[in-house]
């Protein structure tokens, strides 16, 4: 189950509706978000509270399908592995995440307008950026520039710097495997061990 370090970088193509997010830090942000997409994320980098980024009511209006594309670049540094996910469905939210060194980093989730609301992802991104808090202040200071929390189907999985929980999940199912797979950075992503 070992893997070596080494730092990553891809670029990802996808339809041009599509949000891409991926282990590690967004290299070309002005190349794939809109101009309002821009703004709210510099506000969410300055922000303790989730700020939209791309709304329920943006997804909506996207058109179903389109012939277009855009190019993610990403990088991540002395990882052992990376992982991503694109969908045209994906609300957008983030917020700042505070360490003990007085660094910053980036909470995020992606998630469909099914999982929005009656305390369902839309609280994502406060859970996540808790849980990365919380750990790097009781063991070892969280190593990569974005935390991702991204709404699939299933029921929980870890990558450095990205996980996948279940999209129905809701209230302290969310919270739990949110702060469950965001543990899984430390053991085994930035410790090493076999799980």
């Amino acid at each position: 189950f070992y893997l070596e370090y080494g730092d990553l970088e891809v670029n990802i193509t996808a339809p041009s509706n599509h949000i891409v997010v991926c282990s590690g830090e967004l290299l070309n942000p002005t190349e794939v978000y809109s101009s309002e997409e821009q703004k709210r994320l510099a506000q969410a980098k300055l922000s303790d509270k989730t700020v939209l980024i791309r709304t329920a009511e943006e997804v909506n209006g996207l058109p179903k399908t389109n012939a277009t594309t855009k190019t993610w670049h990403y990088k991540i540094k002395n990882a052992r592995d990376l992982s991503w996910a694109s969908s045209a469905a994906f609300i957008l939210d983030g917020a700042k995440i505070n360490l003990p060194s007085g660094k910053k980093a980036l909470a995020i989730s992606v998630y469909p307008v099914e999982s929005n609301g009656n305390n369902g992802w839309e609280r994502s991104t406060e859970y996540t950026k808790s849980s990365i808090e919380n750990y790097s202040k009781r063991w070892f200071e969280y190593p990569y520039p974005n935390a991702v929390n991204v709404a699939g189907n299933e029921g929980g999985m870890e990558y450095p710097g990205i996980v996948f929980c279940e999209y129905t999940s809701k209230g302290a199912e969310l919270w739990g495997v949110t702060d469950h797979e965001f543990g899984h950075c430390w053991f085994p992503m930035i410790v090493g061990s076999n799980e």
